[in-house]
């Protein structure tokens, strides 16, 4: 590459960079978007990685990737087994890079030159590196509504979500091994990135959609799909609200049951079989309350349990200076290394 001569071997720092995007039925983009990638990363690193997750494309844009893996230096292709969703897609190019720093863009609309200022960031001693657009583009009621529903979200989960933001990001080695130990079947890139809770800087940047590119917004039940399920994966406060229903339920019944006792007590014609109608149905329905309300305390314990997720992350370690290897050799094991038994 002509524009790679002009920076020496030596003058291009020693760590390895790791770009990650998702392919769907981009045909018409990932040619000029592998090639723009290859060329920025191959001026300023010596080693480099790009993978593109094939989101089980069911046009041509496998074969054309596959056309520029055998021409492009440092090109990864993952192919999935069936569609899959935005955040499913972003964990499978997360666990595939091996970078000591990594940096996921949506090809269709994220500068190749914004991999730079990210991967200096954390170079420079930030962890995680959240890319916010300028403008939302949406309109005053959706915006609103978005703003009331990341608003609501940040105050359920506990954490200060960024207005704007969609799959740029970036990560160290470590905040990237920490999100993917957190073994929750819903992963979502937006609340792991801060719940790890290391080191992290906004980049504020320009989107711009490349020729030939196709979007279309996020339907807006989608998205408040998505923002339910992402509270309902990460926070206990649903089923809080349900035990809290059912314990409110349960006095309500203890009141009536003692409102049934002085009927009894003060007055003195009272309908036949009203009583024991009464009765029983309050002290079924006090039980019934009851039942769920522990029930719902259970649920919440097994739903924390199952989710394998550790609890704590550490941020640092301090070992003796004499070591018996050198750490400037140590790099990060990949999935499929990892799962290797011929070592």
């Amino acid at each position: 590459m002509p524009a790679s001569e002009t920076f020496s071997s030596a003058a291009k720092p020693d760590y390895l960079v790791s770009v990650t995007a998702i392919l769907r039925n981009d045909e018409a983009i990932v040619e000029p978007f592998a090639r723009e990638l290859i060329a920025l990363l191959h001026e300023h690193y010596r080693y480099f990685e790009l993978v593109l997750i094939d989101n089980h494309c069911d046009d041509a844009t496998a074969a054309a990737a596959a056309r520029l893996a055998g021409e492009l230096p440092g090109m990864r292709i993952v192919r999935l087994s069936r569609p899959c969703s935005l955040e499913v897609a972003l964990s499978a190019a997360l666990d595939h890079a091996i970078g000591d720093y990594v940096v996921a863009l949506d090809c269709r609309s994220d500068p190749a030159s914004i991999v730079v200022p990210i991967v200096t960031s954390l170079v420079s001693g930030l962890d995680v590196v959240v890319g916010q657009t300028e403008g939302s583009g949406e309109g005053i009621l959706r915006g609103a509504l978005s703003r009331f529903g990341r608003r609501l979200t940040s105050a359920i989960l506990h954490i200060e979500t960024v207005p704007n933001t969609g799959i740029c990001h970036g990560f160290t080695r470590r905040a990237l091994n920490s999100i993917t130990r957190i073994q929750s079947k819903s992963r979502f890139i937006l609340y792991d990135s801060r719940a790890v809770g290391y080191r992290h800087q906004v980049l504020r940047y320009r989107r711009q959609l490349r020729p030939g590119a196709r979007t279309t917004p996020e339907p807006f039940l989608a998205a408040v799909g998505g923002r339910m399920q992402m509270v309902i994966a990460h926070s206990l406060l649903p089923l809080r609200l349900a035990s809290l229903l059912g314990l409110s339920a349960s006095f309500a019944n203890l009141v009536y049951l003692a409102y049934i006792f002085g009927v009894v007590l003060f007055k003195r014609r009272i309908a036949e079989g009203w009583l024991t109608t009464s009765l029983t149905s309050t002290v079924m329905f006090l039980a019934v309350f009851l039942i769920l309300t522990v029930l719902t305390e259970y649920v919440g314990r097994i739903l924390e349990e199952s989710k394998n997720q550790p609890s704590f992350f550490v941020e640092e370690e301090i070992d003796s200076r004499v070591s018996s290897y050198d750490r400037q050799r140590l790099n990060v094991v990949s999935e499929q290394d990892a799962n290797r038994t011929d070592w």
